[in-house]
């Protein structure tokens, strides 16, 4: 790429080439000769630079949590003999652009460090977006790129947390017998004892032995812990406010499933949108995976959130306790939540904000409030 200082050149070049043909004097000739060569010299380094320059980049880390720091390595090279500019490197740190200047010298490799802070959660961009280089004189700019293509997953970072409650008074028991009275999961048979429901008998191989015989049931598991996340683009916000709600969202999901795997209680995380899936675990070894599944979510699911409670209302007979997640407030997202609260599950609804409630958002958490939701306020720390 040429500059404007070559197109300043050349028109030097070209008025003392004239000035010698007008005055006849040989000094202007001198002088145009001496400006070709320079802008001769300045061509043939752009070009050696430009097949010879390289870069590479290299990380130490692949995962960070929110707030870490992210280090780079620049590696650059060059064998350019002629003179030349100090390179600029343009570098990506997340959503924003950087540059900086670096001295290369020729037949070396020349290495920096750079050091990026990981401030929001997701596959963030850090690395070289390109070198830019160039003749000593500025009239010709080259630049090169790295063959790496590097993202860092910026994990999001779990907070401390209260642990939710299964069935107020209960810790989860009254849940575990309504599902030992699930009678769709028959293991065995064994003989009738004295006490035993009526509805445990299988009456038709009792009427083959010719004595009453009763339906053993599997033991059944604990219940879950389901947790919802709004997945669509958080709002209303915008630039670094929207990010910020997306960080509140994701570390709240994280400290909630982190809390409840340390007990070994299964959690249930569905997430809906364009890349629809399911984390589902019940080891604390599993804490990781859900950190990088928040992490690549891109929060652009245009799933209504009020459909998504309509849709997991099917699962409320195995679920002890229901955790909902979101920036948003609406009429029918309210009346979802009252649905679940009634079929049985506590609920537990955290709503991440950055502005003062609004009267209108009152008023819902005042009606959550009174059918026995509980309602918890996230805010940036």
């Amino acid at each position: 790429m040429i500059t404007r200082r070559l197109w300043v050149a050349l028109s030097f070049t070209a008025a003392l080439y004239l000035l010698g043909l007008g005055l006849g004097k040989q000094i202007y000739y001198f002088g145009a000769a001496l400006m070709t060569l320079v802008i001769l010299l300045a061509l043939l380094a752009a070009a050696t630079l430009k097949a010879t320059m390289r870069c590479e980049i290299f990380f130490r880390e692949k995962e960070v949590l929110r707030g870490e720091k992210v280090h780079m390595g620049v590696d650059i090279s060059q064998r350019c003999p002629f003179p030349a500019r100090t390179v600029t490197v343009r570098m990506k740190r997340g959503g924003r652009a950087e540059e900086t200047e670096m001295s290369v010298r020729p037949f070396r490799t020349d290495s920096m460090q750079i050091t990026f802070s990981a401030d929001h959660v997701g596959m963030e961009p850090f690395g070289v977006d390109s070198v830019v280089g160039g003749d000593l004189f500025g009239m010709f700019r080259v630049s090169c790129r790295p063959k790496e293509k590097w993202t860092t997953a910026v994990l999001p970072r779990p907070f401390d947390i209260d642990k939710p409650s299964f069935m107020v008074s209960d810790e989860g028991r009254s849940a575990l017998k309504l599902s030992q009275e699930d009678y769709t999961s028959p293991e065995d048979t064994r003989a009738y004892i004295p006490g035993d429901a009526l509805k445990r008998v299988h009456w038709k191989l009792s009427a083959r032995r010719g004595e009453l015989t009763v339906r053993r049931y599997e033991t059944p598991a604990p219940p879950d812990t389901l947790i919802l996340m709004d997945n669509a683009r958080p709002g209303p916000a915008e630039g670094d406010e929207e990010r910020v709600l997306r960080d509140l969202l994701c570390e709240t999901c994280a400290a909630v499933a982190d809390l409840q795997l340390k007990d070994s209680s299964p959690v249930r995380v569905p997430m809906y949108g364009e890349a629809p899936g399911e984390f589902v675990a019940d080891e604390p070894s599993h804490s990781l995976l859900l950190q990088e599944m928040l992490a690549a979510q891109p929060f652009d699911s245009d799933f209504p959130f009020e459909r998504v409670l309509r849709l997991e209302l099917r699962r409320m007979r195995r679920t002890g306790a229901v955790i909902i997640v979101t920036t948003r407030l609406t009429p029918p997202i309210v009346e979802g939540i009252i649905c679940m609260r009634r079929m049985g599950p506590s609920v537990r609804l955290y709503l991440a904000s950055l502005k003062t409630e609004e009267e209108k958002v009152r008023d819902m958490v005042s009606r959550l409030q009174n059918h026995l939701v509980e309602v918890c306020y996230v805010t940036p720390a």
